[in-house]
């Protein structure tokens, strides 16, 4: 018998255990609660990377997300030690991918077309992610993780509100279609605008609130569910139809998906200003 045998047998008999219903039906709860919970994040991080000057390229956005993200899960379940352990995108890298994307757009020249901006920002996503995952590749490698012990608290704590603070600001970007700022104040205070950002507001204190009690795991995908049931049937009430929610701004009006992103080809890598990634060198490293 050849060395393989046994662990094909072994194989077996673990997916055998698994597939029984009194193991089958908590693991395909956790996957579904997680995996709905896990695309409305997902397109929510699209949304932020690819909010204003990007929005035009959203489609390609939730292409590269929903990817990026079903590559993790799978490699996750596969190659972790912990046989429970579910992986999705981070908020806080979201944050600063945000971040950077618009910086790189912003040094961009005003002759690049959209199909330099698109490739320069992707190339720029990836590089970062590929300098992340060598930088904990090889705190692993070299046995570094100690060293976490001696970050002090206050850099810490700063470094998480600032995450915050980009994120509370690409929230309303999103919504607003502009940067929260002082210049924002004065079209908030706008009737017309309260569509805009006050059912956003309501939702973030009720899932804050929510999330500081220990409630069943289906509460927080399924009030996302109910917030999106509650914005479609208070449409009718504002005399508003889908289309024009969609026109107006109030739904993120993803267009169809013939741009949807897909993997880079040798001709690409021309398109991308590497001039203005490396301008951005901060960003990355960040």
């Amino acid at each position: 018998m050849t060395p393989a045998i046994p662990q094909l047998h072994q194989l077996w008999q673990t997916l055998c255990k698994e597939l029984q219903p009194k193991r089958l039906m908590p693991s395909l709860t956790i996957g579904l609660t997680t995996g709905v919970l896990g695309v409305l994040f997902d397109l929510s991080f699209a949304a932020l990377i690819f909010s204003g000057s990007l929005s035009a390229y959203l489609s390609a956005g939730v292409g590269l997300v929903l990817v990026s993200a079903a590559i993790t899960r799978v490699m996750v379940a596969l190659m972790s030690a912990l046989p429970f352990m579910v992986a999705d995108l981070g908020t806080v890298p979201t944050a600063i991918l945000a971040w950077s994307a618009g910086m790189v757009v912003k040094q961009l020249p005003p002759t690049a077309t959209s199909t330099e901006i698109l490739i320069t920002v992707i190339a720029t996503i990836a590089l970062t992610s590929v300098l992340t995952g060598l930088l904990l590749f090889a705190i692993g490698l070299l046995r570094l993780g100690n060293w976490v012990q001696l970050l002090p608290e206050p850099v810490v704590g700063g470094f998480v509100a600032s995450t915050g603070w980009l994120l509370a600001q690409g929230s309303f970007k999103l919504m607003m279609e502009q940067p929260l700022s002082f210049k924002l104040l004065p079209l908030l205070n706008q009737p017309e605008h309260f569509v805009q950002w006050v059912p956003g507001l309501l939702l973030a204190l009720y899932l804050l609130m929510a999330t500081h009690r220990r409630l069943h795991p289906l509460v927080i995908p399924g009030s996302l569910l109910v917030a999106i049931a509650l914005f479609y049937l208070g449409l009718p009430l504002m005399g508003t139809s889908a289309t024009q929610a969609i026109a107006q701004g109030l739904t993120l009006g993803v267009p169809q998906f013939e741009t949807t992103w897909q993997l880079l080809s040798w001709h690409d890598l021309s398109q991308i200003h590497w001039g203005v990634i490396a301008s951005q060198w901060m960003c990355s490293a960040t």
